[in-house]
């Protein structure tokens, strides 16, 4: 579905320049023919490319979409082809072969298996005709054309070829796409087989896998071969980080290692959902009681990390990730533990005196951001308090864009109340709790994240979130979400 966009946008470059060979037609070749017609139709399938390119960024990759898409897109333009034809030549006109270009077009770019390939390009190679035989129910000129031999041998000559090229590009993307397979299912990883990327970023790229020892789908987040000798600190402190967690808040980890020809991985279990950031993005601020039961979520997990001397350092809204298991829904997990400071790493301080700083500016506690002091279990909490922020208001405390005045802002600014930045009371007990972890001076916050927890507890949530409240918004939400790669939001929205 990702690249039907770029194939219709180069067949709409290409196809508005065939317009020259319009203009040269009408004037040179065959005076007679309506260049006005001719432009006509070229521009509305040029139009018809743009809105199938519209639907295909916006619609579910499913097979269904992908071949309506496809078959609206290619079909319309070949009827267009016919409509042209249709007044320079008609079934004599040199625009009749053109077909041939369109179906290369398809079945190159958009290669699979031959019988549905044969099939969609029939539906091209049959638009000139039909469009020609439609035609002489109300034109005389191409009603004549059908019943004069001459011109029947030169349409069924031209015709023989297009259909044979069709076949022939059917064949063709038959074996591209075959071949893509065998190199898509030769992917291997020690025992995991690669099925689809479903992420990316600086230090690698996660895939979808297939596991072969216990027959089931996992995250393999793959380290970049180009990747440093401190990149790969950070993987492998992820990796023994989220393994030494039971907490089912904390994504599991099943394996870690590298391949036989170098390349490292950790093997993570598959979440289908959405992150907080994504959440949010899509459907505005929290109600209370979802964003406090979130947040008591990620306390469990810090809980037993903090418990076991690790501190996240990262705690930010993409890692905060909400799935479903079984038949109870909004389960959150905290996601990637690569910046983690473990207390018994003897490595760490290597790692973090290399000139940069840990963590994400907009839920980066002060100490942190001035240099003051190294992050401990109350830089988490501060986070959270600032996460919680985001969940009920839309917004992270501080909104600067620029990076150096968003730290300063939080060494030195004090954020506006919730309430005042969603212009809507937000409970007194809550509101305090929040602010409390976003004191400037980490010794004024909570000092372990289970005291955040009971604090929460306490909370008064208004209308509770369900069990059922979760399984209906997903049932909403997973058909038509953008689980991956959401911004996070910059407006307060309204609550969900």
């Amino acid at each position: 579905m990702r690249l039907l966009p770029r194939v219709f946008s180069f067949m709409v470059v290409g196809w508005s320049l065939f317009v020259v060979l319009d203009v040269y037609v009408a004037f040179v070749v065959l005076p007679t023919a309506p260049l006005a017609w001719m432009v006509g139709w070229r521009a509305s399938a040029a139009g018809l490319l743009l809105l199938c390119g519209t639907i295909a960024r916006r619609a579910q990759a499913t097979n269904v979409n992908v071949t309506v898409i496809e078959l609206l897109a290619f079909a319309g333009t070949s009827i267009s082809l016919a409509f042209i034809a249709l007044r320079s030549g008609g079934l004599a006109s040199h625009y009749i072969p053109g077909i041939t270009l369109i179906v290369f077009i398809q079945t190159m770019s958009l290669p699979s298996r031959w019988k549905r390939a044969l099939a969609l390009v029939t539906v091209d190679l049959v638009a000139v005709p039909g469009v020609l035989g439609l035609a002489a129910t109300f034109d005389p000129v191409i009603a004549a054309q059908w019943r004069t031999p001459e011109i029947i041998s030169v349409f069924v000559l031209d015709y023989v070829i297009v259909v044979a090229a069709g076949i022939g590009a059917s064949i063709g993307g038959h074996l591209i796409w075959a071949a893509r397979r065998q190199v898509f299912q030769a992917r291997q990883l020690g025992r995991y087989r690669l099925k689809a990327r479903i992420g990316s970023g600086g230090m690698g790229e996660v895939w979808l896998a297939w596991d072969e020892g216990l027959k089931r789908d996992v995250a393999l987040k793959i380290l970049a071969r180009q990747a440093t000798g401190r990149d790969l600190a950070r993987f492998e402190r992820e990796a023994f980080a989220a393994s030494s967690l039971q907490s089912p808040h904390t994504i599991r980890v099943f394996d870690f290692g590298a391949s036989d020809d170098g390349v490292w991985f950790i093997a993570m279990e598959h979440l289908d959902g959405a992150d907080l950031a994504t959440l949010v993005a899509d459907r505005g601020a929290l109600s209370i009681a979802r964003a406090v039961r979130f947040a008591r979520h990620a306390c469990a997990s810090l809980g037993e990390a903090h418990s076991g001397g690790i501190v996240h350092r990262d705690i930010k809204p993409a890692n905060l990730f909400v799935t479903n298991a079984g038949d109870q829904f909004d389960i959150l997990k905290l996601l990637d533990f690569g910046i983690a400071k473990v207390a018994r790493d003897e490595e760490d301080a290597t790692v973090t005196q290399a000139g940069w700083i840990a963590g994400t500016p907009a839920y980066m506690s002060p100490e942190v951001c001035s240099g003051a002091s190294v992050a401990d279990a109350r830089s988490d909490i501060y986070s959270l308090g600032a996460v919680i922020y985001y969940l009920l208001t839309g917004t992270p405390p501080f909104t600067t864009e620029n990076v150096a005045a968003l730290m300063m802002a939080h060494v030195n600014e004090t954020p506006e109340t919730p309430s005042q930045r969603l212009g809507a009371l937000i409970p007194h007990d809550l509101e305090a709790a929040i602010l409390k972890c976003l004191e400037k001076r980490p010794e004024a916050r909570f000092q372990r994240i289970r005291d955040l927890d009971a604090a929460l507890a306490r909370c008064a949530v208004g209308l509770p979130w369900t069990n059922e409240n979760a399984r209906m918004f997903w049932a909403t939400y997973l058909p038509t979400s953008r689980v991956m790669g959401a911004e996070t939001a910059t407006q307060p929205r309204a609550r969900r």
